[in-house]
């Protein structure tokens, strides 16, 4: 079911919008609210979200977990966002305890069999007021919701595997400080020498900088695609093992108009490959990005001026990690805090030196 209230001049909407239990699709584009009833939590089916040039909207509340695509572009006063991490890897979307045969059947990918798919979508692009760092967080606080043991034994004991991946669009010019593999360019090199022994790969975490050099929305879609490609130990060709999506807009949406760069940060997760494939041994990973629309044209306008990946991975007893970069940033935060205490200390030590230097001058007078 799809409700479309686009461009109908809407000042504030109802408290009891999450009362339309039904919808599946919202599109609230072109209106002038200035927030979003709390009660959109209750919207269960809601799958498919539109709020572009809402230039009054200043937040989102948090937003039911079944939205696989948000478009809010051009939403030029939004600032806050809530539970977007949750939404981007909620796992109890591919849990498939208690469902028949069928139903589990119904929800598999065509492409590829026995493969349980959750894409995720967010389009924050022309959204300049909104904080890069915060959206950054956004999808480290999302890879740390990544658990296998999150997933149904309803899934893997019918021999169904999860396929879950997401993409964030919005202003920027930064590479997360926590991708480990950076590149100038349209390309990164991994080295599988970064993976703890013993863990196996399962998919990666990957960003691209895009310049748009007056771009006009031609509504046939936007997406960064990448080919993942590896070269195998003491073979000296190249395979190209996978291609991927971080998925911007799709057809007949999207920004009418693009002339800044952007950030394309998303992950893909999956524990093997299409044809229950696992990750290769290989002594050279690399991973090439370009953007092109849903037909696969190459738009020129667009180009790839930085990128970086990191690998996601399990460990032989324990969840997915991806703590290793955190990690950096929580002891920087432990330094800082050192740092002001000891700052504290030196300053209360000069306090002491002064006050009894001045005791000493008045006993001696």
């Amino acid at each position: 079911m799809e409700l479309n209230l686009t461009n109908c001049h809407i000042r504030e909407l109802p408290d009891d919008l999450g009362k339309l239990s039904s919808l599946e699709s919202l599109l609230l584009g072109r209106n002038f609210f200035e927030s979003i009833p709390t009660s959109i939590i209750n919207l269960s089916k809601l799958s498919y979200l539109d709020l572009s040039f809402c230039e009054r909207l200043k937040s989102l509340p948090k937003l039911p977990h079944e939205l696989e695509g948000i478009d809010a572009h051009n939403c030029t006063s939004l600032k806050e966002v809530s539970n977007l991490p949750y939404l981007l890897c909620d796992l109890e979307c591919l849990d498939a305890h208690g469902w028949t045969a069928e139903e589990v059947s119904s929800s598999l990918s065509t492409r590829f069999p026995k493969t349980v798919l959750r894409n995720v979508r967010v389009n924050f692009s022309n959204c300049y007021r909104m904080d890069q760092n915060v959206l950054e967080e956004v999808v480290e606080d999302a890879m740390l919701e990544i658990q296998p043991s999150k997933i149904s034994m309803g899934i893997r004991s019918k021999g169904y595997l999860p396929h879950l991946s997401a993409c964030i669009c919005f202003s920027g010019i930064e590479i997360p400080n926590w991708f480990n593999f950076q590149s100038e360019g349209s390309s990164v090199t991994l080295l599988e020498a970064s993976v703890p022994y013993g863990s196996k790969i399962c998919g990666f975490a990957v960003c691209a900088i895009v310049e748009f050099q007056n771009y006009h929305n031609e509504r046939q879609g936007l997406v960064v695609g990448y080919d993942y490609k590896f070269r195998r130990r003491r073979r000296n060709w190249t395979e190209v093992l996978h291609r991927g999506a971080l998925k911007g807009w799709d057809y007949g949406t999207g920004p009418e108009f693009v002339d800044s760069h952007h950030v394309f940060l998303g992950f893909d997760f999956r524990p093997q490959l299409p044809e229950n494939r696992p990750y290769p041994s290989a002594l050279v990973t690399t991973i090439q990005f370009y953007v092109e629309d849903l037909n696969a044209k190459r738009i020129g306008c667009c180009n790839v001026k930085k990128c970086g990946a990191y690998f996601i991975y399990d460990g032989q007893r324990s969840p997915i990690k991806v703590t290793s970069p955190f990690d950096r940033k929580v002891d920087k935060k432990k330094e800082k805090e050192k740092e002001k205490e000891k700052e504290k200390e030196e300053t209360h030590s000069k306090r002491l030196k002064i006050s009894n230097s001045f005791k000493g001058e008045s006993s001696s007078r």
